[in-house]
């Protein structure tokens, strides 16, 4: 579940990060 694992991660950082 390493795809799922990066795709949260990168979610967060996407959430985290003023980019809309």
């Amino acid at each position: 579940l390493l795809t799922y694992l990066g795709y949260t991660i990168n979610h967060r950082i996407l959430r985290k990060t003023p980019r809309v």
